[in-house]
């Protein structure tokens, strides 16, 4: 799955949980380097471009990212990066996608319950995951069908080797 596609379903799965179309909560979807693939709202809102929001999110994940790692390793836990007060804040998870690393940033004010906003965005990301998780297995089994000289001949094999001179 290419970042257009990823961005295409996150607007998508944002359309449809209304916790998250508030105009008071703008999600950004950002890549490693912080560029912005989607947002839900303009960013001018917050007297910033995208291109401003998405560098600081990319940047204080690493950041964060960095610190936790005087803690020893991660291993297999999954962190996420929240910097709040009781109804403002912003909170950051990772999206991995193969080998690559995206962050859906969530930026809320005057939130009467943040902890049910930061709830819908974890349960945004875990279904985004099982979105690709099962497009990466179809994309898998497709490639595992796929023959490279399904429709060839033996001749034109001949010919293939007959220039080589084998």
């Amino acid at each position: 799955m290419g970042p257009k596609e990823l961005s295409q379903l996150i607007e998508k799965e944002v359309s449809q949980e209304e916790k998250l179309t508030s105009s008071e909560v703008s999600i950004f979807l950002c890549r490693y380097d912080g560029v912005v693939l989607y947002s839900s709202s303009p960013a001018q809102k917050y007297g910033r471009d995208e291109s401003s929001i998405g560098a600081l999110i990319g940047g204080v994940w690493q950041a964060a990212d960095s610190l936790a790692n005087f803690l020893g390793s991660h291993g297999d836990r999954e962190f996420r990066f929240s910097f709040d007060t009781t109804d403002t804040g912003v909170y950051v998870l990772k999206i991995n996608v193969g080998k690559e690393t995206y962050y859906l940033g969530t930026l809320f004010n005057a939130e009467l319950n943040p902890g049910l906003l930061k709830s819908k965005v974890r349960s945004l990301v875990a279904r985004v995951e099982k979105v690709i998780e099962e497009a990466g297995s179809n994309e898998n089994l497709e490639n595992k069908n796929e023959m490279l000289f399904e429709d060839i001949t033996d001749d034109e094999i001949d010919d293939m080797f007959s220039t080589v001179g084998i």
